[in-house]
């Protein structure tokens, strides 16, 4: 009997082996499915490295090729995918938010770098190709402390061997960098790639990097690079590539196509391409051709080095079958290198339909032929010669070989092209200023609620005329104009608030980026007999004397002023206006305005079976955020307001709110009514007119006892929410006087 049992025993342990054999296999943080080639990663506190353990169990199979992971939602470290991974994609599951970091100083368990594939810090593609990265958000953390070598990326194909990762694709990921640009080689970098035949970078977000793309092609065979589709914003360079052919019969093609370049006024955002068309001997190859079509850039530079005999010139990416879209501040550079790595011959072109002039950006790093020491006084007299002739072109270098300066790339810009004219006298304009910063016409409050405006004008080209000459001329009688070489040029800012708001506090003035302090402007708030609540006063005669403004300010750096107010307790619905303008020498310009509007609800509480008016009920108000997914209001909610009590008539009107979603919960309803367990929504939006939502709240009288039973009935609110009136029309804002 025991021998059966023992065999009964034996075929069903024999059995459940066989069973479990057919099912997903569990290694620490993931499960692999070896039949699928899958395998699902979730983030597990006490795991080290949960991606690279997948890859690493990937990499002990026989079969390597084709798998997938998934990578459920958590914070994952950086990862390398190793020799031989052939078609390897690692993805974010669905719906999933994954993020992983790298250049963070984290070491990689497990894996020893070395031989020619030394350490980049982040996500590394080694010698395994038609890898895909898809879906994930790759943080740099902290590029300047951890970066391990110039190459240095959050991701790269970097191995400093004959073997690379090619054919690779990055698409639906989101880099985000230190905003760290403090020039060449600190290691902020989104993705680095050194050689390649072909990749794909598409429909990705790259915000703050020093180089969101970093090529360092030196002997690529460039097949087809495609980059497609993304968004770089308030990078140094959306793309830093230089790329030679080792293969003189070769010729690929380099896409940049469908894309977002997005810069700051301070710093352009460059989209930079260079053929280095000769090999290591100085052998002449054929070089690559250039594609930059269908791309939107503002803020932005395009620049095309040694291709201008190799299908890429200025021409090109202005021609109208390229569909390039050029916002403000945005031209092409087009250059060629005479020999090495330094010398440059340039021209800078604007577009030309364009309308703006040349500006020195100040950078003084530079080198060139002939007398390099003089490099600033050269670029600036070329700026000032293309500027008094309105030429959309600057030329360096180009017609003689031996006056060349390498006034771009490698983070040197030393030339701007800016949007606009430069303006002659003083213009203004006023903004509300919201929390993330965007400046607006016109902006909705609460009663109480603080708001920040800002005022802007400029430093004028006319300031020269009234700068005190050396030696200064004879007095002269003092009249009540200023005159002309005074030695003084007062800018005042007036500014006359809605009585509904008061307390303006917080003042900072500022020439460009720089806050003057409390002894380099005048504040007044009492005693004026302009109507205004205060009045800023700064001399920009005094500031220039002072060092704070220099030539190149004249005509485009703005002068603002920025504080706060508060829109009173008890204000009530209603459109508030704040007007302001600016007085100089002799006259001053026209007045400009902002609106910040407030709402009320009048709620009106009646009997559904004769809509009569009912008195005693109350209401509290909520916010959005106090209603759960289901519509019911979350246990332990803060009203924004509370015993609120409809009156003889029905009527109650909650007044002085901002626009946005609210909750109306009934409390208490009036005596031998039902009262309404569902909160009812409203919404609030900017412009309805005149600035109230009018609320039907109906009620049910509790029923009575009958002779078959008692029924008991319980009926909602029905709500009617009709906002009266139409949008508010916003008077078109009239243009800062030039």
């Amino acid at each position: 009997m025991k021998i059966k049992l023992s065999k009964r025993f034996l075929s069903g342990f024999v059995a459940l082996i066989m069973v479990l054999s057919l099912l997903p296999t569990s290694v620490f943080a993931f499960e692999a499915d070896n039949a699928a080639k899958t395998i699902t990663v979730t983030d597990e506190a006490d795991t080290v490295n949960e991606i690279q353990e997948a890859i690493n169990y990937i990499n002990e199979q026989e079969d390597k090729t084709g798998w997938t992971i998934n990578i459920e939602s958590g914070t994952y470290n950086r990862f390398v995918v190793v020799n031989e991974l052939d078609g390897l994609t690692i993805q974010a599951a669905e719906d999933a938010d994954v993020t992983v970091e790298t250049l963070n100083g984290e070491a990689l368990e497990g894996f020893t770098f070395g031989g020619g594939a030394p350490d980049m810090g982040g996500i590394q593609l080694l010698h395994a190709n038609d890898v895909t990265l898809r879906g994930l958000n790759i943080v740099v953390v902290d590029n300047a402390a951890n970066k391990t070598s110039h190459m240095s990326a959050g991701i790269s194909n970097h191995s400093q061997m004959i073997e690379f990762a090619d054919n690779f694709t990055i698409e639906d990921c989101h880099f985000t960098g230190t905003n760290d640009m403090s020039g060449q080689g600190n290691g902020n970098v989104a993705i680095s790639i050194g050689s390649f035949e072909s990749f794909t970078i598409t429909n990705c977000t790259f915000e703050g990097f020093e180089e969101a793309i970093r090529g360092q092609s030196d002997n690529a065979n460039v097949s087809n690079a495609v980059i497609d589709g993304n968004q770089f914003i308030n990078c140094n360079f959306a793309v830093h590539e230089y790329a030679g052919e080792s293969d003189a019969s070769s010729q690929g093609t380099y896409s940049f196509t469908n894309n977002t370049v997005t810069g700051t006024p301070e710093l352009y955002n460059k989209a930079y391409f260079e053929d280095l068309y000769q090999d290591a001997n100085r052998v002449e190859c054929n070089g690559y051709t250039i594609v930059i079509e269908n791309n939107t850039f503002t803020n932005a530079i395009v620049g095309l080095v040694n291709l201008e005999d190799n299908n890429g010139s200025y021409e090109d990416v202005y021609e109208d079958g390229a569909n390039n879209t050029f916002g403000d501040n945005t031209f092409v550079v087009s250059g060629s290198k005479v020999s090495g790595q330094i010398e440059m011959h340039a021209n800078y072109v604007a577009p030309e339909d364009s309308n703006g002039y040349w500006k020195w950006t100040g950078k003084e790093n530079l080198e060139g032929g002939g007398n390099p020491s003089d490099a600033a006084e050269r670029v600036q007299e070329a700026i000032d010669k293309a500027n008094a002739e309105g030429s959309k072109t600057l030329t360096f270098g180009v017609d003689n070989p031996d006056d060349f300066l390498l006034t771009f790339t490698w983070f040197k810009d030393a030339v701007y092209w800016v949007s606009g004219d430069k303006t002659s006298y003083p213009g203004l304009e006023k903004w509300i200023v919201l929390e993330n910063g965007t400046e607006v016409e016109a902006d909705t409050a609460a009663a109480g609620d603080e708001v920040d405006f800002k005022l802007e004008s400029n430093v004028p080209q006319d300031l020269l005329n009234y700068l005190e000459p050396d030696p200064a001329d004879p007095p002269q009688v003092a009249v009540n104009a200023i005159e002309p070489n005074s030695g003084t040029y007062p800018l005042t800012f007036h500014d006359n608030m809605d009585e509904a708001f008061e307390n303006p506090t917080n003042f900072v003035v500022k020439v460009g980026d720089t806050e003057l302090t409390e002894d380099q402007y005048t504040l007044v708030t009492a005693g004026l007999t302009d109507g205004c609540d205060f009045e800023v006063t700064v001399d920009l005669a005094a500031l220039y004397e002072a060092g704070l403004i220099s030539e190149d300010d004249l005509g485009v750096t703005p002068v603002t002023v920025t504080y706060t107010a508060t829109l009173k307790e008890g204000t009530t619905a209603g459109d508030y206006y704040n007007t302001a303008w600016v007085s100089y020498p002799n006259s001053e310009t026209e007045q400009d305005k902002v609106k910040v509007e407030t709402f009320k609800i009048d709620v009106f509480k009646y009997d559904q079976a004769d809509e009569k008016g009912l008195a005693g009920a109350e209401f509290a108000l909520y916010d959005e955020t106090a209603i759960d997914q289901d519509g019911n209001l979350i246990e332990g909610a803060t009203p924004v307001l509370e015993g609120i009590v409809s009156g003889e008539d029905g009527h109650v009107v909650i007044d002085g709110l901002d626009a946005g979603k609210y909750a109306l919960v009934e409390t208490k309803a009036p005596d031998n009514y039902v009262k309404s367990d569902t909160p009812l929504m409203l919404t609030i939006e900017a412009g309805i007119e005149p600035n109230v939502v009018n609320v039907k709240f109906a009620n049910s009288k509790i029923p009575h006892t009958g002779g078959m039973g008692t029924t008991l009935f319980t009926i909602g609110g029905v709500v009617l929410l009709a906002a009266a009136g139409t949008l508010f029309v916003v008077s078109r804002r009239k243009q800062q006087h030039s």
